[in-house]
């Protein structure tokens, strides 16, 4: 376990290792990226800058065309160039809106070039009137706002030109030491797969190891369950009849030779029959309680009504003899095993019979309703929201104490010692828990010594068509 322990934290280690390399390396592939975007964006920044100047070129053009020519037409393409570099400096300035010093230098950028267009009209007019001082200074003034946009112009393409450089830096960074992360990320990839697989491999054997050893606990199962049932075979005929053979030869002693035998000889013939019809009900119960392991039954719609009816018939004579009362509400009909559910309403009934308590006629009750899960096992999230049929059998004998409420359903569990007047053999609770086993179901006991006692079973409810 430690080992395995010791091998998960070595893979999460390497794994760790494999993504803070990976994240490295990925941050160098987007510096490459950078740098491919930084190359377009100084293109294109570069490229607006060039038409800006073709667009001042081109109206400076058109207005010495039309002071030569005195030619009003080469006045409209002037007015277009305005157009074009006022719609150029506003791509300029989207290009350039996360950089600051750009941003400034565009502001005057476009300062100079309103006052070169208003210096090229001043020009025009001079020209129209044939003002030629004016001209000249007018002229002279386009000249020197045309060196300070040029130089404006250089500013803005070397901020851009700075940032290429270095983001070249940044991809030599890259082209150096890339293959040495991709290079390790490789290596520690391999010997994390490595690693998995040998792990996952040892993991496979231990788990077939467990498997071949649950196989043959199975089969030794399977043989304990075969040895049983023949166990059960023996004691169900084998054992059974020299018991038999025991009660009638010493039913017959006592009625044949009854008074030829002194008072120790009737005494002892009397325990020889009281311990093999003792022992031949214990045998029964033992059959019993392995045929509830494994029946050929199949799940089926079973009438409580009828199984407790079965059962006070089998229990007739005893019921007769203690002038025994039993009240039965209806009950409901549920899925289950009709001869388990019968053998268990018989053990139940048969209980209360047994620890009567003396000059007290028994009472027994039989009672349902419908509980929760929570009411059963409140810590049971499996059954906290199911519903169950609650059938109580209730009796006025002489109870339990409180701290027995658990062992009385443990096989051979007795609350009474055997020369006690109360002859429980300790395995009809212990089936009754079996059974309600076999149906999903719970079995619950509360009693009150010198009081009486109540058996709660508990069967799922089942949503009648």
């Amino acid at each position: 376990m430690k080992k395995s322990l010791r091998i998960i934290f070595i893979g999460y280690g390497l794994s760790f290792v494999i993504l803070t390399i990976a994240f490295l390396f990925s941050r160098r592939l987007n510096s490459l990226l950078d740098f491919s975007n930084e190359i377009e964006h100084t293109y294109l920044v570069r490229n607006q800058i060039l038409k800006i100047k073709l667009y001042l070129t081109q109206a400076e053009n058109n207005q010495r065309g039309f002071i030569l020519l005195k030619d009003s037409t080469l006045l409209k393409p002037l007015k277009e160039s305005q157009k074009n570099i006022l719609y150029e400096l506003q791509n300029l300035g989207a290009l350039v809106k996360n950089n600051t010093e750009q941003q400034q230098i565009l502001i005057k950028l476009k300062n100079d070039v309103s006052r070169r267009f208003q210096v090229l009209y001043q020009t025009i007019e001079y020209a129209a009137e044939g003002n030629i001082e004016r001209l000249k200074i007018s002229a002279h003034n386009g000249v020197e706002i045309m060196n300070g946009f040029q130089k404006l112009a250089l500013r803005m393409e070397q901020i851009a030109l700075d940032q290429l450089k270095e983001s070249e830096t940044s991809k030599k960074d890259l082209e150096k030491f890339a293959p040495l992360y991709l290079n390790l990320v490789l290596i520690i990839s391999c010997i994390f797969q490595t690693l998995s697989f040998i792990f996952l491999f040892k993991e496979f054997r231990r788990s077939n190891l467990y498997y071949q050893q649950l196989e043959r606990k199975i089969q030794e199962l399977n043989v304990s369950s075969t040895e049983l049932e023949q166990i059960a075979f023996v004691a169900s005929h084998d054992l059974q009849e020299p018991l038999r053979k025991i009660r009638t030869f010493s039913d017959r002693l006592i009625k044949s030779h009854k008074e030829n035998l002194n008072e120790e000889g009737k005494l002892v013939l009397g325990r020889i029959a009281y311990a093999a019809s003792r022992m031949q009900g214990l045998i029964e119960d033992l059959i019993n309680f392995t045929k509830i392991f494994k029946t050929e039954e199949r799940l089926h719609p079973v009438d409580l009504n009828y199984c407790i009816e079965e059962a006070i018939e089998q229990l007739h004579d005893i019921i007769k003899a203690k002038s025994a009362v039993i009240n039965i509400d209806p009950l409901p009909i549920i899925d289950g095993y009709g001869k388990q559910l019968q053998l268990l309403f018989t053990n139940l009934i048969d209980n209360a019979l047994k620890f009567t308590r003396t000059n007290v006629s028994p009472v027994i009750n039989i009672s349902v309703s419908i509980k929760g899960g929570n009411s059963i096992e409140p810590n049971n999230k499996k059954i906290e929201t199911k519903t169950f049929y609650n059938i109580s059998v209730s009796d006025n004998g002489i109870g339990f104490d409180k701290e027995f409420m658990n062992k009385i359903f443990i096989i051979f569990q007795r609350l009474h010692t055997q020369n006690s007047q109360y002859q429980g053999k300790g395995v009809g609770l212990a089936i009754c828990k079996r059974i309600m086993i076999n149906h999903d179901g719970y079995i619950t006991a509360t009693g009150e010594q010198g009081v009486g006692a109540t058996f709660n079973v508990y069967f799922p409810e089942t949503t009648e068509p």
